[in-house]
């Protein structure tokens, strides 16, 4: 069985004679068909063709379309790491109704040579990306829109101010206690008072290690244990059909389905025949 070009007998799972499920690899906005080889040298081929669709990385509050492995999505190295702007950018960036155009793109490609529509694009064309999505927008829209942007542009250049400025204190006190520590050693003037101030500075930096260490030493144990369960979790899923496959030809031999008992394990056969993992060896095994 291949989708688009991917390989899925590895999660595939056969229902009945006209029904298969399975899951795709990561998809790389391929285009293609659906294919079904039978072991007797059967093809069948879809008719239409499909296109896979892209997961977009998404926040813990908002929605998706497709679904999103949560392991690609971790909270705590995320937490302190800069946010590109090009990822809070909005939809509608000049805030008024959008109405598409039905220029053909290649007009467009023709009218404006080497531009592009797209505003994060270093080559932008404001005239392209307003005939794009905003063609039918009367010119009192488009003026209100140009107030919008001046409203967007005030407010993170004051959001980056006030970041800055709340920054400052913490830096100038900073840079007030190395001042002092210097003063006192400088005053002094033996080795042994800076012996004895390096010394204390460390035992501070030790306690507060260790402090750390006490407080998050259980939160990181759960998050660990919860991966780990995780983990476990997306083998079982990933080969549920081997796992249940002992189980299920026993109820398909109770059934007189034979065929299916068959078809079964010649596909175990096929795809963990030669398997070296201990835990596929012993269930193919059984």
């Amino acid at each position: 069985l291949s989708i688009c070009g991917h390989n899925c007998m590895l999660t595939a799972e056969w229902m009945s004679a006209s029904k298969i499920v399975c899951r795709v690899g990561p998809a790389k906005d391929d285009k293609g068909e659906i294919n079904v080889t039978t072991k007797s040298g059967g093809l069948g081929t879809s008719t239409v063709s499909f296109k896979l669709l892209r997961p977009e990385r998404i926040g813990i509050l908002e929605q998706s379309a497709v679904w999103v492995d949560e392991v690609n999505y971790d909270m705590r190295t995320n937490r302190n790491k800069g946010i590109s702007p090009f990822s809070l950018r909005p939809n509608n960036p000049l805030g008024v109704e959008m109405d598409k155009s039905k220029v053909p793109l290649k007009d467009l490609e023709q009218i404006f040579p080497g531009m592009s529509g797209d505003f994060t694009s270093e080559n932008f064309s404001a005239s392209w990306y307003l005939i794009e999505n905003h063609a039918g927008s009367s010119f009192e829209q488009l003026r209100v829109a140009a107030s919008n942007l001046k409203k967007q542009a005030s407010k993170k250049n004051e959001g980056s101010m006030a970041y800055v400025k709340g920054g400052l204190s913490t830096f100038f006190e900073a840079q007030d206690a190395l001042a002092a520590i210097h003063q006192r050693l400088e005053s002094d003037g033996t080795e042994k008072v800076e012996g004895s101030m390096t010394q204390r500075l460390e035992n501070i930096l030790n306690r507060a290690s260790d402090t750390a260490d006490t407080l998050f030493q259980e939160v990181l144990g759960r998050k660990d244990k919860a991966d780990s369960t995780r983990n476990a979790l997306n083998v079982l899923q990933r080969f549920k059909f081997l796992f249940n496959l002992p189980l299920n030809i026993e109820r398909n031999i109770q059934k007189g389905d034979y065929d299916v008992v068959i078809n079964d394990y010649e596909k175990a056969k096929s795809l963990f025949g030669n398997t070296e993992v201990a835990v596929f060896k012993k269930v193919y095994a059984e």
